[in-house]
């Protein structure tokens, strides 16, 4: 091929890669708040506290497990949202009032389950519905629960490693409080426990930002 036909060529597709890139980039689910997209660089902290409106369950069909989490709060450790991309982050996060529903042999050795430090990955699958991954920061493992009892199969130490999904309920809208809830099943997770599939269940929990302002994630 002629030299200038191949110079023509070549900045044709660099042309052509550089629209690309920028759809992708003006394409991407984005932070606002009050309105204003959260800039590159810029942090929004969410409350350290959040209401809960209903139970997170827990369950580990392979070991009959059912673990029941009916605290009112959900508390997290430097939870916020990032600005210039589709993720959140805390240094951990606490489910209060935590006690196994069976099997009747085993108990939890605390009421409280406290998660690793945490990636929250946001993604829009449906208009105006984001769904969340919430994953490890650093290595597998999403928390570590202590188990007792003589009779218990899987009695001490117990990580719970992998990924859980949740939906963001009305993410995409501009509001003070937006909910999460556990999307159940193992189809939906990641989570193993003792080398058994697990996944959370309702939790639905009520999150909003520390400054009390609307926010959304959205295009």
């Amino acid at each position: 091929m002629p030299k200038t036909k191949m110079l023509i060529l070549t900045f044709a597709v660099s042309v052509v890669l550089s629209v690309i890139g920028v759809a992708s980039a003006s394409a991407m689910d984005l932070w606002y708040v009050n309105g204003t997209e959260l800039k590159p660089a810029q942090t929004a902290a969410l409350a350290n506290t959040a209401a809960v409106d209903s139970p997170a369950v827990l369950r580990v069909p392979g070991l009959s497990l059912e673990i029941t989490c009916s605290g009112n709060v959900l508390k997290g450790s430097k939870p916020e949202i990032q600005g210039g991309t589709a993720m959140g982050q805390a240094e951990s996060v606490s489910f209060e009032s935590c006690s196994e529903v069976s099997p009747p042999t085993c108990k939890l050795s605390s009421p409280k389950i406290t998660t690793e430090s945490i990636l929250l990955l946001f993604l829009l699958v449906l208009p105006g519905i984001p769904s969340v991954t919430v994953e490890p920061h650093a290595g597998n493992t999403f928390a570590t629960l202590t188990f007792e009892g003589s009779s218990c199969s899987f009695e001490g130490e117990q990580g719970v490693t992998g990924k859980v999904l949740y939906v963001f309920l009305g993410g995409g809208s501009e509001e003070v409080l937006h909910a999460i809830e556990g999307q159940g099943t193992t189809e939906n997770n990641s989570l193993i426990l003792d080398g058994n599939h697990a996944y959370i269940e309702g939790g639905k929990t009520l999150l909003k930002l520390a400054s009390g302002e609307k926010w959304s994630f959205r295009e």
